[in-house]
């Protein structure tokens, strides 16, 4: 029942100014729906709630919102750059290389196809990761350039849902001013990850 009440609480979309990013609309969008659903010194027990950071955008914004130390929410991030996990404040154990092989630590190079062979091939690795959970928040970013994220978001979310998993999408799409093609890119991508997802939230 609470995470049913969390997904219709959650609002379907946000209005942000050209100087809000990514992070506060994610931090937003789960923050403020876990805030109103529960009382905030109420651990959330009765399910179990993993939030994954897909790839910069989404890794920035789990930075973010770990330090509202949301009681019984894990954080996770993913991510092909292991520079960049290793820049994180996150824990160790919560950065999550993909495609250690295919990538050998490097991006996925804006190739949404690098990105998902990435997810595909650390496939166990992300079934562990989301194990126990009873809903999972998979946030992408397609802003900034970022143009493949929502493309192995959609892997990451599709393996949390084939478990069973109740598993949300938070995507934030481009900027007007990034042009028509990255848009109809991020389009394509949000029609992949609805596939994998039971429900959805852009900005």
């Amino acid at each position: 029942m609470l995470v049913q009440i969390i997904v219709k609480n959650l609002p379907k979309k946000l209005k942000l100014s050209g100087e809000e990013n990514d992070a506060m609309f994610y931090s937003t969008t789960i923050n403020e729906s876990l805030r109103e659903t529960c009382d905030p010194s109420y651990n959330y027990g009765e399910a179990k709630i993993k939030v994954v950071g897909v790839g910069g955008g989404g890794s920035n914004a789990v930075n973010r919102m770990v330090e509202h130390s949301l009681k019984g929410v894990e954080f996770l991030i993913v991510n092909t750059d292991a520079q960049a996990l290793k820049m994180s404040p996150m824990l160790p154990n919560k950065c999550l290389q993909i495609g250690q092989e295919l990538t050998r630590g490097l991006g996925a190079g804006g190739k949404p196809e690098i990105g998902m062979n990435a997810a595909n091939e650390s496939r166990e690795a992300i079934e562990e990761a989301v194990h126990g959970a009873d809903m999972v928040f998979v946030m992408v970013s397609c802003r900034n350039g970022r143009r493949n994220r929502h493309r192995w978001g959609s892997v990451i979310a599709g393996i949390a849902k084939s478990k069973g998993i109740l598993t949300v999408g938070i995507v934030t799409t481009p900027f007007s001013f990034e042009g028509r093609k990255r848009a109809v890119q991020a389009q394509e991508g949000i029609a992949a990850l609805r596939e994998n997802v039971d429900t959805y939230h852009y900005s």
